[in-house]
């Protein structure tokens, strides 16, 4: 997780030190706006790629699986790169609203980077970007501090997480429209690029339903056993559409819809009989109560 995340950041500010050494530097303006203005678009910059991987790691790649050292890595990963990408959004907002009015106060406005100048439909889309990536930006904020408040319920967390997709789409409209033109001749702008189609990828799998669609099957409750005060198991009759499994492994089980699916350790071998069982272990409201709301059939 930390060679992943670690990599990404330093590649993401090697691009856009190669873009500052193309521009000209200090060329464009006084040092403290230049250095404000450069730490806007870095801020921004890596916001935005740890919020395309989170996205794309959302997804559940199974590719992901053995160089990250399971399924629950990825996870962990996706959970870590999106605290990061909200972190510095915080800066990046911070050096636009707070660190700009004390440079007017300190130094004025004289040697202040003047704005790319657009008309037309560029410059509405532009205006509605920043207006689109401000409003998410709080609303992503406020996820943050639900998802890190553990008493929050989880099946209100659930629902609230799932606008994540559509906060993504709207940052990366505000990411591209307000990048400089320049980027999209330099490295730093095929790597937004690329982040970017990752996460786009992630947001619309998650909205159309599609994680997870192709390896999906039904099964049967077929016995229900509390094996200890702290673990059920529960066995399942699968589907012709279980392409098998082995005895450790994890499936992700929905036993109500509104609960969503849950991860449950696979108990039992496969022997060609799609017969499977998962050890539950008590750890939160729904697992606890799950012997009582499971019937045989």
């Amino acid at each position: 997780m930390k060679i992943l995340l670690g990599s990404l950041l330093a590649i993401v500010t090697l691009a856009w030190g190669v873009d500052v050494l193309a521009t000209g530097g200090t060329s464009r303006g006084a040092l403290p706006w230049v250095i404000r203005q450069e730490a806007l678009y870095l801020s921004g910059l890596l916001s935005i790629a740890l919020m395309s991987l989170a996205m794309f790691l959302s997804t559940r790649p199974a590719w992901l699986e053995t160089p990250l050292g399971g399924m629950d890595r990825v996870y962990r990963t996706h959970k870590w790169s999106g605290i990061l990408a909200v972190s510095f959004a915080v800066v990046h907002w911070l050096v636009e609203e707070v660190v700009g009015d004390i440079l007017k106060a300190m130094v004025g406005r004289e040697g202040r980077i003047p704005k790319e100048q657009f008309t037309g439909f560029l410059e509405v889309m532009r205006d509605l970007a920043k207006d689109i990536g401000e409003w998410a930006f709080y609303l992503v904020l406020a996820m943050l501090v639900i998802t890190l408040w553990k008493r929050f319920p989880y099946k209100t967390w659930r629902v609230v997480h799932q606008a994540m997709p559509v906060l993504y789409l709207m940052l990366a409209l505000h990411a591209a429209m307000l990048a400089p033109t320049d980027y999209w001749t330099q490295p730093v702008g095929i790597l937004t690029a690329l982040l970017g189609v990752g996460g786009i990828y992630g947001a619309l799998c998650s909205l159309l339903g599609h994680i997870g669609r192709v390896r999906r099957a039904s099964g049967t409750v077929t016995a229900i056993d509390p094996a200890s005060p702290d673990v059920l198991t529960v066995s399942c009759q699968i589907d012709n559409k279980w392409s098998g499994h082995r005895p450790g492994q994890f499936a992700f089980i929905t036993f109500d819809e509104k609960e969503g699916a849950h991860p449950f350790t696979i108990a039992t071998s496969d022997r060609g009989d799609r017969r499977m069982s998962f050890q539950i272990k008590a750890l939160g409201d729904y697992t606890r109560t799950l012997g009582k709301r499971l019937e045989v059939g």
